[in-house]
This record gives C-alpha cells, structure tokens and sequence, in this order.
C-alpha cells in the first residue's frame, strides 16, 4: 500500500478490501484489524466486501463476538449487509454451537428470503 501511495496511486476501497480478504484467508487476524484501521485513517470507505471479510475472519477463528461488533458497525456506516454477511455470521455461530444466536441471524435476515433470495435457506440447510 504504501508503494501505492508513493508513486501517486492511492489505494482505494478495492485495494484494501483484496489486502485484508488476503490477511483474512490467511486467518491473521492482525493483519485485517490493520488493513481496516488503515482505511479509516486514510478516510477510505468500506463497502460490504470489506465488512463480510473482516466477519469471516473473525468467524473463521470463533470470535463471533468480534464479527458482531463488525456487524453493528456495517450498519451504522450505513452499508447494509447482504445475504453473505448473513450466511457468515450463520456459519460462525454454528460453527461454534451458538444456536441460540444463529436462530437469531436467521430471524433477522428474514427479511432477505422473504424478497426472493433463498441463499440463506441453503446455509441453513448446510451448516
């Protein structure tokens, strides 16, 4: 990034997204808080890609409570999850034995089956 930076190309929202889904696959979890700290001093906006790779990283190494804070904070920034934000966040409970929490996931994302989009049926039916 910060070749990018000194030879005048900026990194954008692109940029940052593919660095911290890379940290993010490679479950370093340091690596994707930096990549989003960086954006935000940086004054580059997030969009869902950027969100959904942070919360599957935290999934991914059952820090559930970390992706929920991401979750929340998708929101605020007024970038509304999708149904892969749903899907991962279903999975990361799951994947941990939050039932509970899942059944939540599934109720709040309602809303997206109801309009047609049945994604989230078929992590229902896989998780």
């Amino acid at each position: 990034m910060k070749w990018m930076e000194a030879n005048g190309s900026p990194p954008d929202t692109k940029s940052y997204t593919i660095l911290l889904n890379s940290y993010s696959k490679a479950n370093d979890l340091r690596g994707c808080e930096e990549v989003m700290k960086r954006m935000v001093a940086m004054e580059v906006q997030p969009n869902s890609f950027t969100y959904n790779s942070l919360i599957a990283a935290f999934c991914r190494a059952g820090k559930t409570e970390k992706a929920e804070r991401v979750f929340r904070r998708m929101q605020t920034e007024h970038c509304p999850p999708d149904v892969c934000t749903y899907c991962t966040l279903l999975s990361g409970y799951a994947s941990i034995g939050d039932i509970a929490e899942a059944e939540r996931v599934v109720r709040i994302s309602f809303n997206l089956v109801a309009s047609g989009d049945h994604v989230i049926c078929q992590a229902i039916a896989y998780t």
